[in-house]
């Protein structure tokens, strides 16, 4: 079963992705896919590193960006985790984040799979 609209173990929205292609089209919502899929990998490590660095303020500006865009690619669990990392690093405690941090990089291998085969199927013309 291929998640998606109506399936609730989906991580992506559709919805959102759909409202994507009706403002900027097809080709629009693709590119935007393909940048998610290639750099979100960089915002978890700087997150990751900032974490076990104890470097609470890279951990705060990698969550934050990873907020924004999540939310704007409908991917609002990871935008969920993303936001409680945010808050904590924002008091500069780094307490109890390792299992958040770790669910947040699981999240992403998921959310990964959802986009390219929406990716696919955009491309296909659906």
């Amino acid at each position: 079963m291929i998640p998606g609209k109506g399936y609730p173990q989906s991580r992506v929205d559709i919805e959102t992705l759909e409202r994507l292609s009706e403002f900027g089209g097809k080709k629009v919502t693709i590119e935007m896919i393909r940048l998610f899929i290639a750099y979100t990998p960089n915002r978890l490590k700087e997150c990751c590193d900032g974490f076990y660095a104890k470097n609470a303020r890279a951990v705060e500006v990698a969550a934050h960006s990873l907020r924004s865009t999540c939310g704007q690619m409908g991917v609002f669990g990871m935008q969920k985790l993303a936001e409680e990392i945010e808050g904590a690093a924002e008091t500069k405690s780094l307490d109890g984040l390792e299992p958040l941090v770790t669910r947040l990089v699981k999240e992403f291998d998921a959310v990964k799979l959802e986009l390219e085969v929406k990716k696919m199927e955009l491309e296909a013309g659906g």
